[in-house]
C-alpha cells in the first residue's frame, strides 16, 4: 500500500525511475494502467531539445577577446592620461563604458572573460568614484568605489579590491569622516 509520502517521494526529481515506486503507484485503486508504463516514465524524464540546445548556448556565450583588450586599453589611457584631461570630459566615456559592461557581463558566460570584465568593470567604477570625489559628490562617490570594490570580490582580484577602499578612504578624508578614513585605509592594507 503506497500513502501519500510515497507518492510525494515518487514526483521529486530522480525518482520516477525507480521500478518499486513505479509499480506500488500503477497498483493503487483508480490509477490508469498507462502511470506506470515506460512511455509515461519516458515523458516525465524527457525534456525538450530546445531546453537543453538553450543551455549549451548559454553557456557558450563569449565576449571577442578584442573588444576586452581595447576596453582594458581605453581604461588605461584614461588612468595615463588622468592629470592631462579635463575631468568633466571623461565621465560621459567612462559612464558609457561601465554601462557597456553591464550589458557584456550580462551576456558573458565565459568564466574567465567575466573574471576579466569584472577587473574593468571595477576599475572603471573606481575612475568614476575618484571624479566624484573631485566634485564634491561624495554619496555618489561612496556609491561607485562600493562598486568598485564589490567588483573586485567578483573578479577574485585583491588588488583591486584593496584600490577601491584606497578610494574609499580618500572619499571620506576629503568628506571629513577622519575616522571612517581611516578604518578604510586599514582594511585595504589587510
Amino acid at each position: 500500500i503506497m500513502d501519500a509520502t510515497a507518492v510525494q517521494e515518487f514526483a521529486e526529481p530522480g525518482n520516477v525511475n525507480r521500478p518499486e515506486l513505479l509499480q506500488a503507484i500503477a497498483s493503487l485503486p483508480g490509477v490508469p494502467e498507462a502511470v506506470g508504463s515506460p512511455s509515461w516514465t519516458d515523458q516525465r524524464n524527457t525534456e525538450d531539445v530546445i531546453d537543453v540546445l538553450s543551455r549549451i548556448h548559454a553557456l557558450n556565450r563569449s565576449v571577442d577577446p578584442e573588444i576586452i583588450r581595447h576596453l582594458r586599453g581605453n581604461l588605461l589611457h584614461t588612468v595615463v592620461q588622468y592629470e592631462k584631461l579635463d575631468h568633466s570630459s571623461l565621465v560621459p566615456a567612462l559612464l558609457k563604458q561601465r554601462s557597456w559592461m553591464n550589458s557584456l557581463l550580462d551576456e558573458c558566460s565565459h568564466p574567465r572573460q567575466r573574471q576579466q570584465l569584472f577587473e574593468i568593470a571595477g576599475a572603471t567604477s573606481g575612475l568614476l568614484g575618484y571624479v566624484a570625489v573631485g566634485r564634491g559628490a561624495f554619496p555618489l562617490a561612496r556609491a561607485y568605489c562600493l562598486e568598485a570594490f564589490q567588483l573586485g570580490d567578483f573578479a577574485q582580484d585583491s588588488n583591486l579590491q584593496a584600490w577601491a577602499r584606497g578610494l574609499q578612504s580618500f572619499c571620506e578624508y576629503y568628506a571629513r569622516q577622519y575616522d571612517e578614513a581611516l578604518r578604510l585605509a586599514i582594511d585595504g592594507l589587510n
